[in-house]
């Protein structure tokens, strides 16, 4: 397991981080990393992904989708297959 310490001052896109993955040691993956003032209003954000702030770091699994109302909260839902 990798851990990773936050920068603030990176911008969104700089902040994307290799991950090892958990089915195979050898196999690296990409996981987006959001920082969460950053995501405007009704900004909808699909996983896989890390939501992260001061206070706590959102998960959002593969198949999964989020959306953030007028009051800040992140709405996680879970995306129907077509």
């Amino acid at each position: 397991m990798h851990v990773y310490s936050h920068n603030s001052a990176l911008k969104l896109e700089q902040i994307i981080k290799p991950l090892e993955s958990a089915e195979n040691q050898n196999q690296i993956n990409t996981l987006p990393v959001y920082e969460r003032s950053d995501i405007a209003l009704d900004q909808e954000i699909h996983g896989p992904g890390l939501i992260i702030e001061t206070v706590a770091t959102t998960y959002l699994e593969a198949g999964w989708s989020c959306k953030t109302d007028q009051y800040g909260h992140l709405h996680l839902h879970k995306n129907h297959a077509n």
